[in-house]
């Protein structure tokens, strides 16, 4: 038996999952149907769940989802159901630093380099997201769309 493909769910995936109506949730909605076919484990940080509820409960005016607290919660719990939650390691806030200072990192994108840092904590170098400039400068891991199926392959 082959050991399970391992790599990271970024926030904007998670989001599509339980946002029928937006773009691009069927092409989450079949990433995650086919992850045990294709031997795929799927991990992501606290950070993407804080991020997740935050977009859940936040009011569609303000580009939220505008979910109760409850709905929100059980969409939630559906994640964490579905997705292995990586905490931070002793060796993530080493990681962090070298990698904001290597690669400049600057304001809001201090967060893309906390995912990238428990990423490598655990050993997983593939992220699935959405915006896959996002991390196009860290070297150490691969970003990859969840439509580019061959990608997905070779995770």
């Amino acid at each position: 038996m082959t050991a399970p493909r391992r790599c990271f769910l970024d926030s904007n995936v998670l989001l599509r999952t339980v946002a029928v109506q937006r773009p691009d949730y069927d092409l989450v909605a079949n990433l995650m149907k086919q992850s045990g076919t294709h031997g795929l484990e799927f991990g992501c940080s606290l950070q993407n769940l804080a991020e997740f509820w935050n977009v859940c409960t936040r009011p569609e005016s303000a580009n939220g989802f505008g979910m109760s607290l409850s709905d929100a919660d059980r969409y939630l719990q559906v994640v964490r159901n579905t997705v292995r939650v990586l905490s931070e390691t002793s060796e993530t806030p080493a990681i962090w630093h070298d990698l904001v200072c290597r690669y400049s990192v600057r304001g809001a994108q201090v967060h893309d380099a906390r995912i990238v840092a428990v990423m490598l904590s655990h050993r997983v170098h593939s992220i699935i997201t959405m915006n896959t400039a996002d991390f196009a400068r860290y070297r150490e891991v691969e970003a990859i769309h969840p439509g580019d199926r061959e990608r997905l392959e070779t995770i």
